[in-house]
């Protein structure tokens, strides 16, 4: 078992530094100059069949518009159709995502072999760890996600950024299809990138000092401190299960946001703020209301206080879910995402939320999949409203407080 903890563990921890590197890659590729270009602006003079193709709504309208989409040679016209009528399945070539599975498990093959030396190297590090004032501070966790959130956050800020200018053709294929006439629309397509962070963070981190100094809301975590140290597989199974029961903890909010009487009288005062931006991007992830901000950190909270979790995974878990929550807004289907590596349909990502805020009424989960599911907001829902979508020629767009209560009964 500790073995099994550690393969799926370690893969979460490896795959989300992947995800830094190619964001690197990305940021080497793209050849940024001098020049500051705002999201959504185009560099004059510049053209593009990526720029294009965005303006024109995705992949189907590019089509429609004679624009030649950047595909590679196993790609084509009928994938692409394909991923407007199965939502779980991905327009990326099946050669490119075997070789970032392979490379997933080459990273995780090793990890599990050099878990004797990790755990020596997690030995000398803890007591560090334990002496440092800076580790051993109350706000030290909550700080730690905030700067993951900024990291990640800006990371993919610079793949929109190279995609929107044109200075990376090559990355617009990854990009998931808009419907016609809603790219541009919401607040964050014309709120300067960084105003969002800054109050997003105030809310989250005062009320969370505000705890620490006048409670002892974070004794568990201080006596935690006192622990030996951790082992990799220990590490690896804390977060991989924390992640299980945040997902498995939030899914019943979120839900309640859209579906049933609560929704109808207060979805816009507890959710709609999440949902005001039609095309969904990075930022969004953090676009919520104080209710939902506690709600969240409340579930992260609940799920690692269910496990006991040690501080270093703890930290761990929030360096981790903070790049899957951003991944998962981010407008992008890439290799390597969870979804595309886990084989089976078991694990959500980027596609089935993009889907989520196109039309409020499907996809609730984050990470996984089996209670949308089992409750019938999942894949089976989706393709009947896209079919009913098609057979009126018209969309609905997200949920909103007149329509959600109209929807509960379809």
């Amino acid at each position: 078992m500790p073995r099994v903890a550690a393969l799926t563990g370690v893969w979460l921890v490896a795959w989300s530094f992947s995800g830094l590197w190619w964001g690197v890659a990305s940021f080497q590729h793209g050849g940024l100059g001098p020049g500051r270009l705002g999201l959504g602006r185009r560099v004059p003079g510049r053209t593009s069949a990526s720029a294009a193709w965005i303006q024109a709504g995705g992949h189907l309208a590019a089509a429609s518009a004679g624009v030649a989409a950047p595909l590679t040679k196993e790609a084509s016209p009928a994938r692409e159709g394909h991923l407007e009528q199965d939502i779980d399945a991905t327009h990326l070539p099946r050669a490119e995502i075997r070789r970032w599975r392979a490379g997933a498990g080459l990273a995780v093959a090793t990890c599990v072999a050099l878990a004797p030396q990790i755990n020596s190297w997690l030995a000398r590090v803890w007591p560090v760890l334990q002496a440092s004032p800076v580790f051993r501070h109350d706000m030290f966790e909550p700080v730690l996600a905030i700067t993951a959130f900024f990291v990640w956050g800006h990371m993919w800020w610079v793949v929109d950024w190279l995609v929107n200018s044109g200075r990376a053709p090559w990355l617009a294929r990854y990009k998931l299809p808009v419907p016609r006439g809603r790219a541009g629309q919401g607040k964050s397509a014309a709120t300067p990138w960084y105003k969002g962070w800054i109050l997003e963070a105030a809310v989250y981190l005062l009320p969370l000092w505000f705890l620490s100094a006048t409670t002892d809301a974070f004794a568990p975590r201080r006596m935690a401190l006192a622990l030996g140290p951790p082992t990799i597989g220990r590490i690896a199974g804390e977060v991989g299960l924390g992640l299980f029961l945040y997902d498995l903890y939030f899914w019943w909010s979120h839900a309640a946001m859209h579906r049933g009487p609560l929704a109808s009288r207060f979805y816009r005062a507890l959710h709609g703020k999440h949902h005001a931006n039609a095309e969904v991007r990075a930022c969004d992830t953090v676009r919520l209301t104080a209710v939902e901000q506690t709600i969240d950190a409340l579930c992260s909270i609940l799920a690692l206080r269910t496990l006991g979790a040690h501080p270093m995974s703890r930290s761990v878990h929030n360096i981790v879910i903070t790049f899957l929550l951003l991944e998962l807004h981010c407008g992008y289907d890439m290799p390597w995402s969870p979804q595309n590596l886990v084989p089976g349909r078991i694990v959500a990502g980027s596609r089935r939320h993009h889907e989520h805020h196109r039309d409020g009424r499907v996809f609730y989960q984050k990470f996984f999949t089996y209670l949308d599911e089992l409750f019938d907001y999942g894949a089976r829902r989706a393709h009947q409203l896209r079919a009913r979508v098609a057979a009126t020629g018209t969309h609905r767009p997200t949920a909103l407080p007149s329509a959600v209560s109209a929807s509960s009964s379809a």
